[in-house]
């Protein structure tokens, strides 16, 4: 037995630059201002960046030791390349191409989330056919570490099942 493709979205607006007629991008990230700040910091003092990635990723508690190696893996990171990682994901604008995606899609939002306001994300479950919106109304950008069993739950579900019986927009708490 073959398994059909899928592909799961995480919390991800399809254009994070903003543009004219499209303002649900990032909320921080967003320009090529916003971007050369973030370049310049990351060169400058990583770990503020790691820092930041937590206050504006987060919402729910993590115990102090997943923070402490989610600092040190960002740590370990080149920020040259994080900046041009950043350049390269800041400009790509999926709308036009979301469409076209002919296999089942699950698209999970963070409903409080810090990089981007919920309805930039649910534009991608909008734009392809046959995907499924879900918000963890309480959880950030890092759901899966937020509400980890809620979300590989989820997955799981997903990859059994795909959409078959499942709501266009639906909300965990």
């Amino acid at each position: 037995m073959r398994m059909q493709a899928k592909a799961v979205f995480v919390d991800q607006a399809p254009l994070q630059n903003r543009a004219p007629g499209w303002e649900l991008g990032s909320k921080g990230c967003n320009n090529e201002a916003t971007l050369a700040e973030l370049q310049a910091t990351l060169k400058s003092d990583l770990g503020a960046v790691a820092d930041g990635n937590a206050e504006g990723c987060l919402t729910l508690p993590l115990p102090p030791a997943v923070l402490a190696r989610l600092r040190a893996e960002t740590l370990r990171c080149d920020p040259s390349a994080l900046g041009e990682l950043m350049a390269d994901h800041t400009q790509l604008d999926w709308r036009e191409l979301l469409p076209r995606i002919a296999i089942p899609c699950l698209n999970v939002v963070g409903g409080t989330s810090g990089c981007f306001p919920v309805e930039g994300c649910l534009e991608v479950g909008r734009r392809i056919p046959g995907c499924c919106s879900v918000v963890f109304t309480r959880a950030n950008h890092w759901l899966y570490l937020e509400q980890p069993q809620e979300f590989n739950e989820l997955l799981l579900d997903f990859v059994k099942r795909g959409n078959e019986g499942r709501p266009k927009v639906a909300h965990i708490e």
